[in-house]
């Protein structure tokens, strides 16, 4: 990778995290303002809501397809002969199987390198991604409609507060540096101590 090629550490954590927000702000931009083309373009309560429903549906429904499907046999579903077979999270139910024994000649195949893998694994991301940005948009619409519309500073100071307040008051204050599908705990970083 690019990022290997460079070899002081501060210098390369810098590049890499500027490189990469920038991309996925990028990214973000991108869904956005297709929702926003297509979802109710004149009318920001009814696109909010659209976007919360197809969010959260879309996360709901992703979850539970992953659920039924961690407990389905998935060496029988694939017709793998799987040496390990192992679930690391919900959204990579079966990504992490070690290999597959090629039927003609009989050598192991590492599936962690398997495009079909990789390709599994970008799609999952590019749904979750969507949905994602279909939550934070959703709610970021029906704040500006809902939350003194008309006083556009004092609708930001209200989100600020009520959303800081209830972060620290349930732990969870460090997840305002990542997307709602993923939750920080403060104690996990050392923060509350």
């Amino acid at each position: 990778m690019l990022f290997d090629l460079i070899e002081n550490k501060p210098i390369k954590e810098l590049l890499y995290f500027s490189f990469v927000g920038l991309f996925v702000v990028t990214f973000w931009r991108g869904i956005w303002t297709i929702c926003s083309t297509w979802l109710y373009p004149s009318n920001i309560e009814h696109s909010g809501w659209a976007s919360i429903g197809i969010g959260y549906g879309g996360l709901i429904l992703y979850y539970i397809i992953n659920i039924l499907y961690k407990y389905m046999n998935v060496s029988e579903v694939l017709n793998l002969n799987t040496n390990k077979q192992k679930v690391d999270d919900i959204g990579n139910s079966i990504v992490n199987i070690e290999n597959k024994t090629d039927a003609d000649t009989g050598i192991d195949i590492p599936m962690k390198d398997n495009i079909c893998i990789k390709i599994k694994r970008h799609l999952n991301t590019l749904y979750l991604g969507f949905c994602v940005i279909n939550c934070w948009r959703g709610i970021w619409f029906l704040e500006d409609y809902y939350i003194y519309p008309n006083n556009i500073p004092l609708s930001g100071w209200i989100t600020i507060f009520c959303g800081g307040i209830v972060l620290i008051i349930i732990n969870r204050f460090q997840s305002i540096l990542a997307p709602p599908v993923v939750e920080l705990s403060d104690d996990d970083f050392g923060a509350t101590e």
